[in-house]
């Protein structure tokens, strides 16, 4: 209990609670002081948890025929459901959402401090404290703050079986991972890998290879008993045993419409348009027809080659550095005069002078907010590859190291199913990871320019 309560878990707890706190009163303050809309979010789980309350199923619509919802997983509607069921919903919803979400930071230092110091992990806990977009979703209700709780307790869990195999530990590593699956299905094809690399750990470790193979056991029962009923579900509604439709719904919105913006000079809304209009209904896709929206897709893809790449390349580096501030500053009430007619890195690579002018547009309004914590992006996203690369050379490529650097990376790809639909809040998973090496890689160059300084004058 001690080490619970230690002071720099402490004071990461209260920061983060206090800014989260004060953001929350801006954006109530905004909306005329009404809870609903300075906590709801327009992704559909607030109505969802609604209709399950009213007997009309897992539906997103606000009406009859409340058609059963084939994009978003089951547990946070679930889990909002029930505190909506209580006097005072949105509220109590709020609260409790603000202080899970304020134990995040804590779990980055927690997870930080196994492999830097313990000033650098405080640094990243703080860094989480004050990251825009996580303080605004404690509060928002959407599954992000559930969602990488659960996430970051998972790795912490998993590191502490690396350290000390225990059946108990992989328990509760299966289980807090397969929930989180039921929150954002995104890390589902880890589920198919973990087992595996639990084996390899246990028999580096001299294991006997029967013995070895039961924590991945346990992890692929327990993963499968948990999601089993929402696979049921959807078996029964759609007649297929997946987690969700999404995959296909991204691709055919996102992904076609972003590659073909490259292609023809367009910007993506027009793309998507004109996909809408020739009679792609993305209201349609469901399990039962993914197959066939992922059929007519993936030609148009890879008959566009250039636009493909072109894609790919603007969804990773928009991953590692978009900022998601514009959403930030809309939900306190501050709106821009006008949008940039195509993502901000496309603009500088393609059209650097008309970049520049719309630049100067931002820089004379409160939306020049956007353009500092975007460049803060670009400089932690350079600090990060060095942080790793330093780290790395002095310490080798140990598996806990490795796995962790292989989460970005998978974040990374598995978010380029969004086309040009990316922006920060699909980072915000492995942002701690992010912040640990950024912070090792400052800590590398402050280290070396004083060893230069102290040479210097000997």
């Amino acid at each position: 209990m001690k080490s619970l309560l230690s002071k720099p878990i402490t004071t990461l707890f209260a920061i983060a609670l206090i800014l989260r706190i004060i953001l929350f009163l801006v954006n109530f303050s905004t909306n005329d002081f009404a809870i609903f809309p300075t906590v709801y979010g327009d992704d559909g789980y607030v109505e969802i948890a609604q209709n399950i309350l009213a007997g009309n199923g897992f539906a997103f619509e606000t009406e009859p025929p409340y058609t059963p919802n084939p994009l978003r997983p089951p547990l946070y509607p679930l889990v909002l459901a029930g505190i909506l069921a209580l006097p005072g919903s949105f509220w109590l919803a709020m609260i409790l959402q603000m202080l899970l979400a304020s134990t995040i930071p804590v779990l980055a230092y927690l997870i930080s401090k196994r492999f830097v110091s313990k000033k650098i992990a405080f640094w990243v806990g703080i860094a989480m404290a004050i990251e825009p977009l996580g303080m605004l979703f404690s509060f928002v209700l959407i599954t992000e703050t559930l969602f990488i709780f659960l996430f970051l307790l998972s790795i912490l869990i998993f590191l502490e079986f690396l350290e000390k195999p225990k059946l108990k530990t992989a328990f509760w590593l299966s289980l807090i991972f397969a929930l989180g699956l039921l929150v954002k299905p995104v890390t589902q094809y880890i589920a198919f890998i973990m087992p595996f690399v639990l084996w390899y750990h246990l028999r580096k470790q001299a294991w006997p290879w029967k013995q070895a193979a039961i924590p991945g056991i346990i992890f692929a029962v327990v993963c499968m008993v948990v999601v089993s009923p929402w696979l049921y579900r959807n078996h029964k509604q759609f007649g297929v045993a997946g987690m969700g439709a999404q995959p296909a719904f991204n691709l055919a919105t996102y992904v076609v419409p972003s590659v073909l913006s490259f292609e023809n000079g367009t910007d993506f809304r027009t793309e998507r348009d004109i996909l809408y209009a020739s009679g792609v209904d993305s209201t349609k896709i469901n399990l039962s027809n993914s197959k066939e929206y992922i059929a007519n897709a993936v030609p148009v893809i890879l008959d566009h080659p250039i636009g493909l790449v072109k894609t790919m390349a603007t969804s990773a580096l928009t991953f590692l550095t978009h900022d998601g501030m514009l959403m930030v500053l809309q939900y306190s009430g501050i709106r821009p005069s006008f949008y940039l007619e195509k993502p901000a890195i496309v603009l500088l690579i393609n059209e650097p002078l008309n970049f520049l002018q719309e630049m100067g547009k931002l820089a004379s309004s409160p939306m020049i907010l956007v353009l500092l914590v975007r460049v803060i992006w670009i400089g932690i996203t350079l600090l990060f590859i060095y942080g790793a690369f330093a780290y790395i050379r002095k310490n080798g490529f140990t598996l806990p190291i490795t796995l962790l650097l292989l989460l970005v990376l998978y974040f990374m790809l598995t978010t380029m199913a969004n086309g040009l639909g990316v922006n920060g809040r699909f980072r915000m998973p492995v942002n701690p990871l992010l912040f640990m090496f950024a912070f090792y890689g400052i800590s590398t160059i402050y280290n070396r320019l004083r060893r230069a300084r102290t040479n210097t004058k000997t």
